[in-house]
């Protein structure tokens, strides 16, 4: 995402809530602002935006300045039938008829500070194309509401601890003796499985909250 992308968004969310304020916006979109003590070194992490089924936070880094860069790497994206992971999971059997599934793997970053490597599963059947270059600074879920009309309907989310791989701790630059939290979402739309993703956070930087609130 170009910085002329993120100003014409910017923009466009200014002139629908008519504001500039971002803890206004914020407070529009039900998005929790948290502030956490992170550190002041300079790998310190400054921030990050959590997304847990319908909850959202935006976590910032109460020791640090406000100018922050949230990066995106793709590590790998491949077109696969299937995978030790996939075949691992008891899927419903309507999803075991894609025929071929978009793997895409992140690792995502506030500025030089990895946080969490993504690996996302999208069936083909529903999303026939994607293209990495634009994912690359963006948010995917922007990305497939913009091009595919996604609209998720629900989820369900599994955390539990893990010890990382060697591969997942050098990319995320922890000591052996550092656990992780595998997050794993089911995405569905309308009763179709539409989305999965399989992370790995680093275990020493995060907290995890989660709020429940009522339909009105």
């Amino acid at each position: 995402m170009n910085a002329q992308t993120i100003k014409n968004e910017a923009k466009r969310v200014k002139a629908k809530y008519g504001s500039a304020d971002p803890f206004e916006i914020c407070e529009e979109r039900h998005i929790q602002i948290i502030y956490q003590p992170m550190g002041t070194s300079p790998g310190a992490c400054k921030g990050f935006y959590l997304l847990n089924c319908r909850c959202k936070a935006i976590v910032l880094n109460s020791e640090m300045p406000e100018d922050i860069l949230i990066k995106n790497q793709i590590l790998d994206y491949e077109l696969i039938e299937s995978d030790k992971y996939l075949a691992s999971l008891n899927l419903p059997e309507k999803s075991l008829r894609t025929a071929y599934w978009h793997k895409l793997t992140r690792l995502r970053s506030a500025e030089t500070f990895p946080l969490m490597i993504e690996t996302s599963y999208l069936p083909q059947s529903r999303f026939m194309a994607l293209e990495p270059n634009i994912i690359q600074d963006g948010s995917l879920y922007a990305y497939l509401e913009n091009y595919y009309n996604m609209e998720i309907t629900d989820a369900d989310e599994l955390f539990s601890p893990i010890l990382p791989t060697s591969k997942e701790r050098m990319l995320l630059q922890i000591p052996t003796h550092i656990a992780c939290m595998l997050c794993e979402r089911f995405c569905q739309e309308r009763d179709n499985l539409i989305a999965i993703h399989r992370t790995v956070v680093r275990g020493d930087k995060f907290k995890f909250r989660a709020a429940y609130f009522l339909d009105s």
